[in-house]
């Protein structure tokens, strides 16, 4: 069933992380939500990763996981392990924080050890942490296992480091022993009874992977095998006893009782690609695993926990198929009938970071595996997200038009989103098409759907509720991007299957939809330098057409006429998403990097910033000199552009009236209203307030029009104000918020949760 997601996402900046960037462009704040790569339970609590967030939710009733905290980091989290009253953390590419959960409701990072190689996998016990970290360092390839002391945790202390020849993926404690999966070839055994001089005892060349040790018994999750069995009576000896082989191999294992519980993630059936399945083997006979029982995921499952009697799995987290139900979060099964776990709820979180639209300092964020995010930006580096729209299809671009939200949902073709209420979007209309929608562009009653089935879609959108096709125009080749700018629409197109051809720009009049003419068209020509332009993004300004080449330049056509564009510029840079403002073209290539150009002589664009993000970027869009990226699992990323925005700091005059959306919002139990009284002109008498009496009142009400606070009665002086409104008393539900000033009227709405 669809769930509104919406968890109150309030980002720590710091310095370390936000400093100034290469050239003229410095990071600002980030939008740290993302799949739930890991996750730990303990006594009805989960410790769950979500991108670069840690999250805390108690599923003492698991129909409805309750929020509790979250604490925010600045990568994204690869693992956790918990010890007493902290909560370690893995980070790929930053090494390891330490979080106090000790309060869950505020738990607060406390520590951290820089590591000069990425971690990927940690585990813990009483007395020590494990470490197993690799990476490249200086061109080298460095990694192992190592030790540390937590019996202090807030100054973990190394104890040893036994080196190792491969990238470590799996880590399992065997009482003296560490079993590592040494890249899917081999596993290691590390004796670590002495934790200060961890030693490489004895290695197996067999696939090993995640585990669960129940008695003497260990259950590893084989990839590309299934379930293996081995009795490990003597952890150094271990005894293989059996392998059972299913489709797909195996991505974890948990066991319960006398039933051992496994997953495949999502895989290929040699044909098509399938979703993640929850076997069920009964293991009273380790030697002798019987299968009798399976669910099938509606997404791809990467870790399984248990918590009394239910199973806890990871969804969304990495996939090669673009079908979800419910995108990525945390689904829970009921597991009193081992032989048919039945689902009870799905707990979402955001997915891979897929396209990102800016209005109003609102961003609207797509995920691969969800759906759309609707985070307030008014405060730009505490970004809060405040409403969710779940797709049923995989969200691959969305465009705003008045109060709705136009979504190329690809298998899950055009959805029509009513963002009036941006706490709560909902969808009033929706159009399947033949094929995956990827792009879309609207103007006014109609809408443009590019699918990779080849097709240009024209659809009117005159009632939302009712979308009708009017036409379709098949494209030669592979259709990459496009836009509409009045009666005129753009349209990329990628490298044909001729060998030698180009990717062209085609320029249509849709004066009338219903029947689009073609009126213009750039051609590179034949021949191998020519079979490079393949323009996967345009953007328009005036009468100049920006393309992004994927295979190598930024060109720039000049469109006055277009019936004749025609090539002004080409520079050499790669790049696949192209924005413009101002006297600025930002450009993206997929490795994360971000090129500004100055193009204020289109005629002759300089290279004037290079910004390198090492987070895979899917898009970006351009407001006020700030640049909103999205990242795949690192979120959101927000960046200035220094040379565009050297005034920003300087305060400016109210001009009118403006009552603010509070942050954050959703709250608990405080939060912030910003509100601006005008200022008249320095040559009339100064009206405090601006108004005739100068009376300003902010005051609180509750769904029944009850006042339940006053912020705010008496005379102000024109310019900025804000308050701070403590709820503490309150029970959680939806508040009005008014502001009035003479004839000055404005409601706005506020959500306690608690």
């Amino acid at each position: 069933m669809k769930k509104f997601f919406c968890i109150n996402l309030l980002i720590f900046i710091n310095i370390f992380l936000y400093g100034q960037g290469e050239g003229n462009t410095t990071l600002v704040g980030r939008w740290a939500a993302g799949p739930p790569y890991a996750f730990k339970v303990e006594n009805n609590i989960i410790y769950t990763a979500s991108g670069g967030i840690l999250l805390i939710l108690d599923i003492s009733d698991p129909t409805n996981p309750q929020f509790l905290g979250q604490v925010f980091t600045d990568g994204i989290i690869n693992d956790v392990a918990k010890s007493g009253n902290y909560v370690y953390l893995a980070e790929k590419a930053h090494g390891l924080k330490i979080i106090d959960v000790s309060n869950l409701s505020n738990p607060i990072q406390v520590g951290e050890l820089q590591l000069s190689v990425p971690v990927n996998k940690i585990t813990s016990n009483n007395q020590a942490l494990f470490v197993a970290e690799g990476g490249y360092d200086e061109g080298q390839w460095r990694g192992g296992l190592r030790t540390l002391d937590i019996s202090d945790p807030l100054n973990p202390r190394i104890l040893g480091f036994c080196e190792l020849p491969k990238e470590s993926h799996y880590i399992s404690l065997v009482g003296d022993y560490i079993y590592i999966d040494n890249y899917f070839d081999e596993f290691l055994i590390i004796n670590i009874s002495d934790l200060s001089n961890p030693i490489l005892a004895r290695s197996f060349d067999t696939r090993f992977g995640n585990s669960y040790l129940s008695g003497n018994f260990l259950y590893v999750a084989s990839r590309g095998e299934g379930l293996k069995i081995f009795d490990v009576t003597n952890p150094l000896y271990p005894s293989f006893i059996k392998l059972t082989v299913f489709l797909g191999g195996a991505e974890d294992v948990v066991v319960v009782d006398n039933h051992a519980y496994v997953t495949n993630g999502d895989y290929s059936d040699g044909n098509n690609w399938r979703e993640g399945q929850v076997r069920v083997f009964n293991i009273s006979n380790p030697r002798d695993p019987l299968e009798i029982g399976l669910y099938e995921s509606p997404g791809n499952v990467s870790q399984l926990s248990k918590s009394g009697n239910n199973l806890i799995i990871s969804e969304g987290t990495v996939s090669y198929s673009f079908s979800r139900e419910d995108g990525s979060g945390l689904r829970f099964l009921n597991i009193i009938d081992p032989s048919q776990p039945q689902p009870i709820n799905f707990y979402p979180t955001p997915g891979w970071g897929e396209s990102v639209v800016v209005r109003n300092s609102y961003a609207f964020v797509l995920t691969r595996f969800g759906g759309m995010s609707v985070v307030d930006l008014q405060h730009i580096s505490e970004p809060i997200q405040i409403g969710y729209y779940n797709s049923p299809g995989s969200p691959e671009q969305v465009v705003l038009q008045n109060d709705y939200a136009y979504l190329a949902d690809g298998d899950g073709g055009l959805r029509v989103i009513d963002i009036s209420d941006l706490s709560s979007p909902v969808e009033t209309g929706s159009f399947e098409i033949d094929g995956f929608a990827f792009k879309v562009a609207v103007n006014k009653d109609y809408a443009y759907v590019l699918s990779y089935s080849g097709r240009l879609y024209i659809l009117d959108i005159s009632d939302p509720s009712d979308i009708l096709e009017v036409n379709a125009i098949e494209v030669n080749s592979t259709p990459l991007s496009v836009l509409v700018d009045g009666n005129l629409l753009y349209l990329s197109e990628g490298v044909s299957n001729h060998w030698g051809a180009s990717g062209s720009i085609k320029i249509f009049d849709v004066t009338n939809p219903i029947n689009p003419i073609q009126i213009g068209e750039y051609y590179s020509g034949w021949g191998l330098y020519e079979f490079l332009f393949n323009p996967t993004d345009i953007a328009l300004q005036g009468s100049y057409l920006y393309v992004a080449n994927k295979e190598g330049s930024l060109k720039i056509l000049g469109v006055s006429d277009p019936t004749n564009p025609v090539v002004i510029s080409d520079v050499p840079t790669f790049a696949e998403n192209i924005e413009v403002e101002g006297n600025f073209a930002y450009l993206t290539r997929f490795d994360g990097e971000l090129k500004i150009f100055d193009i204020s002589n289109p005629f002759d664009p300089k290279e004037i910033s290079l910004f390198n993000s090492q987070f895979y970027i899917t898009d970006i869009d351009v407001d006020d000199g700030k640049i909103y990226a999205s990242a795949f699992d690192y979120g959101m990323m927000i960046l200035r552009n220094d040379l565009a925005t050297d005034n920003e700091e300087h305060e400016t005059i109210p001009m009118e009236y403006t009552l603010k959306q509070n942050y954050p919002n959703p709250f608990n139990p405080t939060t912030t209203i910003e509100f601006s009284i005008p200022t008249p002109p320095i040559s009339l008498p100064l009206l405090r307030g601006g108004t005739e009496g100068g009376v300003v009142t902010l005051k609180v009400y509750d769904v029944l029009g009850k006042e339940v606070a006053v912020l705010v009665n008496g005379v102000l002086n024109g310019g900025k104000h804000e308050v701070t409104f403590n709820a503490s008393e309150l029970a959680s539900g939806i508040y009005f918020y008014t502001l009035k000033a003479g004839e000055f009227t404005q409601t706005n709405k506020m959500i306690l949760l608690k």
